[in-house]
């Protein structure tokens, strides 16, 4: 059968056979060797990931100490956070002339390992000075994030004047997980 086929009939046998050779050798040596070869190098890249480990865990630190300080997280207690602010607010208020009417207990919720205390608190003044002291909390006094501020004008029936009342709400996120 061989012989009476023509030249070019037994190349595209010829050709066919490599290709259907080829196919099975992929599918019975190189494939498995080369997910092996693959896997291998990934072990190797975490192995050695894991010497490195000392360098990245002061680096993972250092971020989230600067995260700390930026969404206002502090690792004082919440008896020292809220004597702290009430401290400030105090001197703040006694020095502008403004009304702290409100500044109940703190609120707790505890999500995935983290704490979240709210603070919120009621004062009343001038919108410049509880502009002023709303910056004075978010920019330099970080003793936590402030999350929310609610400014709402009252008339007040006796005297008839318009009272300007602003609400701000304090958030202090805390870790309740240890290392």
């Amino acid at each position: 059968m061989w012989k009476s086929l023509a030249y070019k009939n037994k190349m595209r046998l010829l050709l066919a056979g490599s290709l259907l050779l080829i196919v099975i050798v992929w599918q019975f040596a190189l494939k498995k060797t080369i997910a092996l070869r693959s896997e291998a190098t990934r072990l190797e890249e975490i192995s050695t990931g894991s010497s490195a480990s000392p360098e990245e865990v002061a680096q993972l630190k250092s971020t989230l100490s600067e995260l700390d300080a930026i969404i206002g997280t502090g690792n004082t207690g919440e008896k020292d956070a809220r004597r702290s602010l009430l401290g400030f607010l105090t001197s703040y208020c006694a020095e502008k002339k403004i009304l702290l009417k409100n500044l109940p207990e703190t609120s707790h919720k505890n999500e995935n390992g983290f704490t979240v205390e709210t603070n919120i608190f009621t004062l009343e003044g001038a919108f410049k000075d509880l502009l002023g002291l709303h910056y004075l909390l978010e920019q330099k006094n970080r003793i936590g994030r402030i999350a929310s501020t609610r400014y709402a004008v009252r008339t007040d029936p006796k005297s008839k004047k318009k009272i300007l009342s602003a609400t701000l709400y304090m958030q202090n996120i805390k870790s309740t997980t240890h290392e």
